[in-house]
């Protein structure tokens, strides 16, 4: 079973305990053959991540691609990859790390498009706490989940600002990262996103400063990408272009409209806050479709380097060959990219 790293439950907050688990399939009825039903597993509860998602529902390019998704959160989001692998679930939102540790684990399953091509995980802090730049973290409290790649961020951190490793507290809160944030046990938190948790706060009236992970010392990498399965490459790869293809009208049509976006999520999903949804997007827009040659693309290059540090950091035994982790060959050409 993959780790789910960077924190990726530390999302677990009462907004989204709310939401209610969600299947969808393209409305209307087409002429012609019937659509192909295709499952798809979210990596969590609905969110702004998976705007371009419901936006190809309610827009039709599904349908208009032939196919009826059935778009549903799993019972064990860390066993997604796996009932990809095992054909129980056609693809899976999921993200670049955890593809790669499945492909070092033997688990047959491989990237078909970025969803964010950029790291959302950050630290975030209270702005009370002046930390603006990582050496602002000496003497400070860094909260935690306990995943082992937090203790690999926060390491490349310190090193980034040329801080030891004893200049810092790292106190493990498990998955209660902000009520730790907020109740001042600790100075900031390491698992939790600049376009998600950030901007709850920011709503809820706190101030407060945050550390993209790439711009202190952790190389960049896809946050969100659609798996499938080797199977399916090898033996149906029109339903995964077709499926692709889709995704990709959707999430280009998010990052140009985000608010008409955040109203195909809302409408689509339930128990998600109207504000926080359309202020996120604000946020997260760019990162469906910005300086990319097409929406979806994957950087084979990006990747190795990222696959390279985590070997580096121990949380890959060994090196992945990064051409069978990922695939841009399902991509249209020149859809959205800015």
């Amino acid at each position: 079973m993959t780790q789910r790293i960077l924190g990726r439950l530390g999302r677990l907050l009462p907004v989204l305990a709310a939401a209610t688990l969600v299947a969808t399939g393209a409305a209307g009825a087409a002429s012609g053959p019937a659509p192909r039903p295709v499952s798809i597993l979210l990596d969590w509860y609905p969110n702004t991540d998976h705007a371009g998602l419901y936006a190809a529902v309610a827009r039709g390019d599904f349908r208009a691609a032939g196919v009826s998704p059935t778009i549903s959160v799993p019972s064990n989001p860390d066993a997604a990859l796996e009932e990809v692998a095992a054909g129980k679930a056609d693809f899976a939102v999921s993200y670049e790390p955890d593809v790669l540790l499945a492909r070092a684990q033997g688990i047959p399953v491989v990237a078909v498009m970025a969803l964010v091509d950029r790291p959302l995980n950050t630290i975030l802090s209270l702005a009370s706490s002046h930390i603006t730049t990582a050496a602002d973290l000496r003497g400070k409290r860094i909260g935690i989940t306990g995943v082992p790649s937090d203790h690999a961020v926060v390491q490349a951190v310190l090193e980034y600002a040329h801080l030891p490793p004893s200049s810092v507290t790292v106190v493990n809160v498990g998955y209660n990262l902000l009520p730790a944030l907020l109740h001042h046990r600790v100075d900031a938190v390491e698992g939790v996103y600049w376009t998600w948790e950030a901007v709850q706060l920011q709503l809820q009236g706190y101030r407060t400063n945050v550390l993209h992970l790439e711009d202190v010392g952790v190389p960049t990498y896809d946050e969100l990408v659609l798996v499938t399965s080797d199977r399916l490459v090898r033996t149906d790869p029109s339903l995964v272009r077709r499926v692709v293809q889709a995704v990709q009208q959707g999430y280009a049509y998010a990052a140009a409209h985000p608010v008409a976006a955040g109203t195909d999520l809302l409408r689509e999903t339930h128990g998600l806050s109207p504000r926080l949804v359309r202020a996120s997007l604000r946020l997260l827009a760019p990162a469906f479709d910005s300086g990319v040659p097409t929406v979806g693309y994957m950087s084979p290059q990006a990747w190795t380097a990222y696959m390279r540090w985590m070997v580096h950091d121990r949380l890959l035994s060994h090196p992945v060959a990064i051409a069978g982790a990922l695939t841009d060959a399902f991509l249209r050409p020149g859809v959205g990219a800015r």
